[in-house]
């Protein structure tokens, strides 16, 4: 039951996190929010597994940061499922 707990609770912050992923529209956001995401990703995915969350919060966040600055700008601009 526990692990299912952690399987469910890691979906929904994936889904909510990936909506906010590279926003922004000069690099530096794009970063930021990169790097946030990736972080957060990071420690879930090390929680989840019993690993140190620490460590992999600054892996996903470089990742993250990178692929922030990857995108280019307007990647992901009016393609939100409210239709604004």
């Amino acid at each position: 039951m526990k692990a299912m707990r952690k399987l469910m609770t890691i979906g929904a912050l994936v889904a909510v996190a990936s909506g906010l992923a590279a926003c922004g529209q000069t690099p530096a956001t794009r970063m930021a929010t990169g790097a946030f995401v990736g972080a957060g990703a990071g420690a879930l995915g090390a929680w989840a597994y019993d690993e140190d969350p620490g460590k992999a919060a600054v892996v996903g966040a470089g990742i993250g940061a990178l692929g922030g600055l990857m995108t280019p700008p307007g990647t992901f601009d009016n393609h939100y499922p409210w239709g604004s």
